[in-house]
């Protein structure tokens, strides 16, 4: 009996002990975000504990010192002002000195060179009491572009902004959508599939480094992929080739163009890229993905 009553005297307790922790917690994290916009570029590294880890949503993660120094170095020459907008935060109080504190922000960055970035962020912060100061162990953050909704507009018609994978869908379907028009087009005016894609060929190699060559062709591929298909594997990958499968746009059936048509308008724009940066290039169909391969051009002794 009275062990059960030292518990229902302690709950109370126990319960303001945690609450003053979370708030503790939240308070932290909110000065560190002010840090940022009060470039006090001194204070930020030691709101970090020595082994914090950044964990991004590509997969990555990162050792917290060298990247946060790297940030502050670019930031010094080229920040001219940074705001932090809080829409909610909430916090979890784990054992007597840890807490994940979750807050969803909008992050609006002003370079001095550069136009004006602003991004819908979630991050989660575990945070632990050292010597009574807190630390930063552990940031996993979730980043998207935002939409900003004036204050006068009416909640019912507010969405929050589309997540990343919905962006990267709809851009995928309206990227090759212009490609499909621009073939179907060329077809009514006589122009074939093929002599269509060596012309955009021409035209878009005019903006690459040709100075780069093979070694900057093959990489840019790998990048380019990815925003080009929802399914990427890249099967082979050396100094001389690279070979890779993805999956062919979705859309083609809304268009006066065959899969075919526009596998070749595809190779022919990308041999011509390849060419130009000393390599050769094919693009095959097993039925289910498009088959590349990127060559280095040997050049004859």
């Amino acid at each position: 009996m009275k062990k059960l009553i030292f518990i229902l005297i302690m709950l109370p307790v126990i319960a303001f002990s945690q609450e003053k922790l979370q708030q503790s917690a939240e308070n932290f994290i909110i000065s560190y975000f002010k840090m940022f916009e009060d470039k006090k570029w001194d204070e930020i590294p030691n709101a970090w504990a020595k082994d914090a880890q950044i964990v991004r949503l590509d997969g990555s993660i990162s050792p917290a010192a060298e990247m946060i120094k790297n940030i502050i170095k670019n930031s010094i020459p080229n920040l001219d002002s940074e705001k932090i907008e809080i829409n909610w935060i909430a916090t979890d109080a784990i054992g007597s000195n840890t807490a994940m504190v979750s807050v969803r922000y909008i992050e609006k960055v002003k370079g001095k060179t550069v136009p004006l970035r602003v991004t819908d962020n979630v991050g989660v912060f575990l945070v632990t009491k050292e010597e009574g100061v807190w630390k930063i162990g552990k940031w996993i953050i979730g980043q998207n572009f935002a939409i900003i909704y004036d204050n006068k507009i009416d909640k019912k018609y507010k969405t929050n902004p589309l997540a990343s994978i919905y962006r990267f869908n709809s851009a995928n379907y309206q990227f090759w959508g212009m490609i499909l028009y621009n073939v179907e087009s060329s077809k009514k005016n006589g122009i074939t599939p093929a002599e269509a894609g060596k012309a955009m060929g021409i035209r878009f190699v005019k903006s690459w480094d040709v100075s780069k060559g093979f070694d900057g062709l093959a990489p840019s591929f790998v990048w380019g992929l990815q925003v080009m298909s929802s399914y990427v594997e890249v099967l082979e990958r050396d100094e001389d080739t690279l070979k890779a499968r993805f999956l062919p746009p979705s859309n083609i059936k809304n268009w006066d163009v065959t899969r075919d048509e526009l596998r070749i308008t595809t190779l022919n724009m990308w041999s011509e890229m390849a060419n130009r940066m000393g390599g050769t290039c094919s693009l095959t169909d097993d039925g289910d993905f498009w088959m590349l391969e990127l060559k280095r051009e040997k050049l004859q002794p």
